[in-house]
């Protein structure tokens, strides 16, 4: 019997020019998945695309890899990032905040996700 292969995405925090961070997990050359909060006036919601192509390097702010995930698991992960609290009253949280939260959770699920702090951001 040989042995079982298995094959990772990685798991990034990608900001383009002028929008807010979002969760990035490339599924294949220059496409990925993104998960990213919309805040609004006193609510707030999040926006999944897949399939998307990834900004141009030049239209970035910034994007750094914080972990990665089995191919097998990508729809468990994007499970958890749906469960993840929002709290869009608390003028104290903001989208950034979710995504250090759901990394926060992944990781303490057993995800691969390296300890990820607000300085990160910087």
């Amino acid at each position: 019997m040989s042995p079982r292969i298995t094959y990772y995405y990685d798991v990034e925090v990608f900001c383009p020019l002028n929008i807010e961070w979002s969760i990035w997990v490339p599924t294949g050359p220059g496409i990925g998945n993104n998960y990213q909060i919309i805040k609004d006036e006193g609510s707030c919601f999040l926006n999944i695309r897949h399939g998307q192509p990834k900004a141009h390097p030049h239209a970035w702010s910034s994007s750094f890899v914080v972990g990665k995930v089995p191919v097998h698991q990508l729809l468990l992960l994007e499970t958890y990032l749906t469960s993840q609290p929002m709290f869009p009253e608390d003028p104290d949280w903001n989208p950034r905040r979710w995504i250090l939260d759901a990394l926060s959770t992944l990781r303490a699920i057993g995800f691969e996700i390296e300890q990820v702090t607000e300085w990160d951001f910087v």
